[in-house]
């Protein structure tokens, strides 16, 4: 998740300061923030551990957010955040949550990011002991 979690950032820095620098062109720019997507991506981009149950990345997901977004609620929010000309489009409530909460309260945001990294340690721990025989 490192790798895609820092370039997600990237394109949400990159947006907002060509957004900036576009504006007095007439060029209007947007980001597209959505959750988590019911599509393939999740099983072809992420490679899941051995240790989550089933080798699937959407029983994690489905932890963070039981319901996935479905590809046509993400362009019909696409499509209304551009006509209203928003810099930053989140998509979800996970994606609003955490829009919200590192644009207005950052240390809180890292300390929810600690106690999820934390809790995904510890249960796929539990899920290796477990797979060796071992409780």
């Amino acid at each position: 998740m490192l790798p895609y979690t820092t370039t997600k950032h990237a394109v949400v820095g990159l947006s907002t300061a060509l957004r900036a620098e576009a504006a007095s062109r007439g060029v209007r720019v947007s980001v597209l923030c959505p959750a988590f997507v019911d599509t393939p991506l999740l099983d072809e981009v992420y490679a899941a551990p051995a240790s989550i149950e089933g080798g699937s990345v959407r029983g994690q997901v489905r932890m963070m957010q039981p319901r996935m977004l479905t590809p046509e609620a993400v362009a019909a929010r696409a499509v209304s955040g551009l006509a209203a000309n928003r810099a930053i489009i989140p998509v979800g409530w996970l994606a609003h949550a955490l829009w919200r909460l590192n644009r207005y309260a950052p240390p809180l945001a890292r300390g929810l990011v600690r106690v999820q990294v934390s809790a995904h340690r510890s249960l796929n721990g539990r899920r290796a002991n477990a797979s060796r025989g071992r409780v």
